[in-house]
């Protein structure tokens, strides 16, 4: 898996999002300087060419296409995918596993968002592609749903609804990322380690909206809380609470900014419904209030 640190610009555009075939399959392309593309495969594996490489991309896969791309690709099978292409000014690098990690260690220590002239917009880590299996499969359901509100939506929402869904499946992308290159690690932890490390932080976001404890999610693991507790933080560095604080907020910003909703109706869709608790968290984690956050944020 290549990684791809990608900084926005703006907000990402939908330039279209529909199903191909099942047809005959063959193009040769060079993606322009603000097009990224994402395609789940359904039939057809892909014979891609680009430059002196030649790899196959597999049914059942996701492949992602970044700006300035230039590849030919066909298949000798009839061919289907599900595909979506958006458009964003962005700055983009590739980086390695260790790198990955390093951003992911350095973020847990302070904002995930990057300010810009008109708001703040998040950075994504994009693989070049994702393998058949359980991550492929969330991402064509993704696909589909944004193909749905894309043919059928009306247009004066659908623009916003759309962009919400892409950051989703951005989001979605740097979690594969992260969870690649974290299991380049895994060799020096203890295995069970690793897959505690894994499950609760799976524990988080799947219960993001819900008051989440320490005792639940060790009881989900059937461990106890102060052994999952130890082994967090020597893995992450992170306490258990504050991992799980820190989850919270970086939601809440992303929805503050999204919707354009208060702070606490914001806290209330993450579990957090005490607005005076969240408005002193807030402080705690970022050091100013919202207000000053985001003032602070616009004028960088």
């Amino acid at each position: 898996m290549i990684y791809t640190l990608v900084q926005l610009h703006n907000f990402p555009v939908i330039l279209f999002a529909h199903y191909f075939g099942p047809s005959d399959y063959s193009i040769s392309r060079v993606a322009e300087s603000e097009h990224y593309e994402i395609t789940f495969i359904s039939n057809g594996a892909i014979n891609k060419r680009q430059g002196n490489k030649c790899i196959t991309i597999p049914e059942y896969s996701v492949q992602v296409s970044l700006p300035g791309e230039k590849y030919e690709q066909s298949s000798s099978e009839k061919h289907s995918h599900s595909t979506c292409g958006i458009v964003v000014k962005s700055k983009k690098r590739v980086i390695s596993k260790n790198e990955v990690i390093d951003i992911i260690r350095k973020k847990s220590q302070s904002t995930p968002l990057h300010t810009l002239d008109k708001g703040v917009f998040p950075e994504f880590i994009l693989p070049d592609c994702v393998p058949p299996g359980k991550n492929a499969d969330k991402i064509r359901n993704m696909l589909s749903d944004i193909i749905h509100s894309y043919q059928t939506s009306d247009s004066f929402y659908r623009q916003n609804i759309i962009t919400i869904k892409i950051l989703d499946l951005f989001a979605f992308l740097t979690s594969i990322c992260i969870e690649d290159a974290e299991d380049s690690q895994a060799n020096s932890l203890i295995p069970i380690h690793h897959q505690y490390v894994r499950k609760f932080k799976q524990y988080v976001q799947e219960h993001i909206d819900e008051d989440i404890s320490c005792e639940k999610i060790a009881e989900s693991l059937a461990i106890t809380p102060g052994y999952l507790s130890a082994v967090v933080k020597k893995t992450t560095g992170e306490t258990m609470i504050h991992y799980i604080n820190r989850v919270k907020l970086e939601k809440i910003v992303e929805l503050r900014l999204l919707y354009n909703i208060s702070l606490k109706q914001a806290g209330e869709m993450v579990g957090i419904n005490d607005s005076h608790y969240l408005s002193r968290l807030f402080k705690k984690y970022y050091g100013l209030s919202w207000r000053e956050y985001k003032e602070s944020r616009i004028l960088q």
